[in-house]
């Protein structure tokens, strides 16, 4: 049935994606070099429209021969769509939490205490009992020990309302099964495999995903401006007035009333699930961001999901035609962005394009710092810095 609905469906898709051709003709595919591979000069942009689990099963089920399919298969339940429901015991009682009493009496009793007890032998009830048996005799020592608890408590409860909340905004965790689409679309064989066109087009037809109309082509349209992905992101997700580089969404980064990489570890102990929670860069919260994953070095080929599961648009921001799009954009008055960051660590000679991308007042946010003269020098003042854990973030404004 989804085959014979594809075909159904495939001459009308194919007259609205290109034109140029004939739904019964046989495009000859583009012969394209290694430096002009999908994210790189030519940028590409899709968005999953919907995690309905028995649509996509029926989908890999049509390609039954094809590991791509396979691997979407193998991890379908690992899709987070629910919120986490934790209860104080819930959380209490796994191993992450056990281990962790452990070790932070390891941690601050080591050499003048006796052992604690061993993590197979008990469980976080008879863990904690254990530990506070053995500091009872030293006043105050058990208090504190029983507050740490209680504060990791209180902490594991934010991070999971921290996660429901980006549960809820993004509609599920899309990171993991764009990590297999990504094979799909980015694939250097992408435009020449018949069978991966078949499965991008299914995609489009059935209504799983949409984006920019060249993945979804029997050819790659070279002139495909990263101007053309932002439009067709504002299309689909909504207008957002910040695009950061390097950088994408996180379903979980750290949360500010945590230790630092606390709510990551908790979690993927916590649900035993195959996750791509943080970004590959940093661990802000870019959601509700347009974000770019930057791609470097070895062409097509070497386009991989890491940091881009976590992005809107596969494109290369180092180079002249990404910055030149998105000046047009705002001379043309179509661009909503107004802040512009960069934590890909990549764009420290980039000044003179990023102020032709911003109006008056617009700002740019780097982790690279020794910059203020070079963009003193474009109309940019430094306006502050804000400290990200071990990393600090420059702020500039455009005044001029």
């Amino acid at each position: 049935m989804f085959a014979n609905k594809y075909l159904e469906k495939l001459a009308i898709v194919l007259c609205l994606i290109a034109p140029s051709y004939s739904a019964l003709e046989v495009t000859e595919a583009v012969e394209i070099a290694p430096s002009l591979g999908l994210g790189r000069t030519v940028p590409g942009y899709f968005k999953i429209q919907t995690f309905d689990k028995a649509r996509w099963s029926a989908f890999v089920e049509a390609f039954p021969e094809q590991p791509l399919a396979q691997n979407i298969k193998q991890h379908i339940n690992s899709i987070q769509l629910e919120s986490l429901v934790l209860s104080r015991e819930d959380i209490f009682s796994t191993e992450f939490f056990k281990g962790m009493m452990r070790q932070k009496y390891c941690a601050s009793f080591r050499g003048d205490r006796p052992v604690a007890p061993n993590l197979r032998n008990v469980n976080s009830d008879e863990m904690l009992a254990g530990i506070l048996e053995i500091l009872h005799t030293t006043e105050g020592d058990a208090a504190g020990f029983s507050t740490f608890v209680e504060g990791s408590i209180a902490q594991s409860q934010t991070v999971v309302a921290a996660y429901n909340q980006r549960i809820a905004a993004s509609g599920g965790n899309s990171a993991l099964l764009k990590h297999f689409l990504s094979k799909i679309f980015f694939a250097e064989d992408a435009y020449t495999d018949p069978v991966l066109t078949n499965m991008r087009m299914i995609l489009l037809t059935e209504g799983l995903v949409a984006g920019d109309d060249h993945l979804f082509g029997a050819e790659m349209h070279l002139d495909h401006t990263i101007a053309q992905s932002l439009l067709k992101r504002i299309e689909l997700e909504g207008e957002a007035d910040t695009l950061v580089l390097g950088c994408g969404h996180s379903l979980i980064a750290d949360v500010p009333e945590t230790t630092a990489y606390f709510a990551d570890e908790f979690l993927k102990a916590y649900t035993n699930k195959t996750f791509v929670h943080s970004c590959q860069h940093c661990r802000c919260d870019h959601d509700g961001q347009i974000a770019v994953a930057i791609t470097e070095g070895g062409g097509a080929a070497n386009i991989s999901y890491d940091g881009g599961a976590h992005a809107d648009i596969f494109a290369d921001a180092v180079t002249p035609s990404f910055w030149t799009a998105l000046a047009q954009l705002k001379t043309e008055g179509r661009s909503p962005i107004k802040c512009i960051i960069d934590h890909a660590f990549m764009l420290s000679a980039h000044e003179e394009f990023i102020a032709n991308s911003l109006d008056i007042g617009g700002t740019f946010r780097t982790y690279l710092k020794d910059l203020t003269k070079k963009f003193e020098a474009v109309g940019f003042l430094l306006q502050g810095t804000q400290a990200f854990g071990e990393r600090t973030e420059y702020i500039y404004v455009k005044v001029r």
